[in-house]
């Protein structure tokens, strides 16, 4: 399984299950790769293009 640097995927009870299957082993991408993990250039567009200058009306706690 592919993964990223997320901490929940590094977590004990992750390593605990892949130990317990023997089929099943973990990956990490580099820390920044979004060659590789595509997401990263979704929300850095979102950022750019639409968070950039975003000014919300109202806020709601």
């Amino acid at each position: 399984m592919v993964l990223d640097h997320a901490s929940i995927h590094r977590a004990k009870s992750v390593q605990t299950f892949v130990e317990g299957h023997e089929r099943l082993s973990l990956v990490y991408l580099p820390p920044y790769a979004p060659e590789l993990n595509p997401t990263l250039l979704v929300w850095a567009y979102v950022k750019r293009n639409t968070l950039g200058n975003f000014c919300a009306r109202t806020v709601v706690a």
